[in-house]
């Protein structure tokens, strides 16, 4: 409507935004170079082509909003999507709050230009927005990073630093005083971090960078190495009345874990390979150890099912991008749901099966006098790749 006033591009709820959804889950799933071989003759795919045609596409494609530019926030880095995302968020604090959660960081690849894209060289995708998720079993929560604009505390928080305050954001929604239990790598750790969710009754474990455990005692890592594998150390003090807990474990190298409610007992026996014996070999693991390793892996194993079905359709947008990100996080929070009923629901069937429920939304056209679409055309001679049914 900005662009073309006299002539604006009308719009249909369920004929059109409802249908262009589909067809990304489609493209989602197979594969192309280029948007218009979905359309191709040769190599179409006809569930995509019966939808809408190629330049309906394309045209949603570059007129789709999520936010009206009068009334946007002109400060805010990510005004063109913003809406977008506070629906989600609110949608997934809807979901009831489980015991154990996770906070870690994830990519949506993008080489496109922004001012909030960071370069991470230790990441394998090093170009790309950066989101941090606090991920239970049966939901998210998630956060895009805008620099230091997203470094806000509110009046009874402390301020803890940007990392540290990224995981207390991020736990704002979960409520205090029932034993949530968090867990969070080193980049955000920190003692005061630790202490503050104590204080709000969450317990958390967080993997420590040895600048950042104050004053304690702890081994460097040249005495750790000159034990034998599997030793481990545990030094217990109060920070402002709470005990808190940092164990010092060597197993291939040597790694400090800090908590506030658990520390190296009960202790285990594990199974490792020695290069030196060239044999396997039972080494001690601390209590904390375990269960971090238990429970700290679910953003990867987010991004790992991201990764299957990732879409791949070029925009130099770069909303698009998350928006796109966001459609697939969606989906697999949606199919956890699903699973809960049915458990053998491998991904691929369900986002076809969503596909093709949402697919069915379409309105038909009346046929038009004149030459016959390239959907039409393609309906009958265009390949077909079968595609399961899963019942809805």
């Amino acid at each position: 409507m900005q662009t073309n006033p006299e002539n604006p591009f009308a719009v249909k709820e369920e004929e059109d935004i409802v249908s262009f959804v589909a067809c990304v889950l489609y493209m989602s799933i197979v594969k192309f170079p280029s948007t218009r071989d979905y359309w191709s003759s040769s190599i179409g795919i006809a569930h995509v082509t019966n939808i809408m045609p190629v330049n309906r596409f394309g045209k949603l494609q570059s007129i789709v909003h999520f936010a009206d530019n009068n009334s946007a926030d002109k400060d805010d880095k990510l005004l063109k999507i913003r809406p977008l995302i506070n629906k989600i968020n609110e949608q997934l604090n809807s979901i009831p709050f489980e015991e154990k959660f996770a906070v870690d960081e994830q990519i949506i690849l993008f080489k496109g230009r922004h001012l909030i894209k960071p370069y991470s060289p230790e990441k394998p995708h090093k170009w790309g927005f950066k989101v941090f998720v606090l991920s239970g079993v049966s939901g998210y929560n998630f956060d895009v990073y805008c620099g230091g604009s997203d470094n806000i505390c509110l009046e009874n928080e402390p301020d803890l630093e940007a990392s540290s305050n990224v995981v207390m954001r991020l736990a704002r929604i979960l409520p205090d005083g029932v034993n949530r239990k968090l867990y969070v790598d080193n980049w955000f750790n920190s003692i005061g971090l630790n202490v503050y969710m104590f204080k709000r009754g969450i317990q958390m474990v967080e993997i420590a960078r040895r600048n950042r455990v104050g004053n304690c005692p702890v081994l460097s890592d040249k005495e750790m190495k000159q034990r034998s594998r599997g030793a481990f150390t545990e030094h217990v003090a109060k920070v402002d009345g709470f005990d808190v807990s940092v164990v010092s474990w060597f197993d291939s190298k040597v790694v400090t874990l800090v908590s506030n409610f658990i520390g190296s007992e009960p202790s285990i026996e594990v199974r490792r390979f020695s290069r030196k014996d060239t044999c396997h070999i039972n080494i001690s693991c601390p209590g904390v150890v375990t269960i971090y390793n238990k429970h700290m892996g679910r953003v990867d194993l987010l991004d790992s099912l991201l990764g299957y079905y990732r879409n791949k359709i070029r925009s130099k947008k770069w909303y698009h991008r998350i928006f796109f990100h966001l459609i697939d996080m969606s989906l697999i929070n949606a199919r956890i749901f699903w699973q809960k009923r049915n458990p053998s629901t491998p991904l691929v069937k369900f986002k076809l099966a969503v596909a093709d429920s949402l697919s069915n939304y379409q309105v038909s056209r009346k046929r038009k006098a004149g030459r016959p679409s390239l959907a039409d055309i393609t309906q009958h001679v265009g390949p077909k790749i079968a595609i399961p049914h899963v019942p809805r």
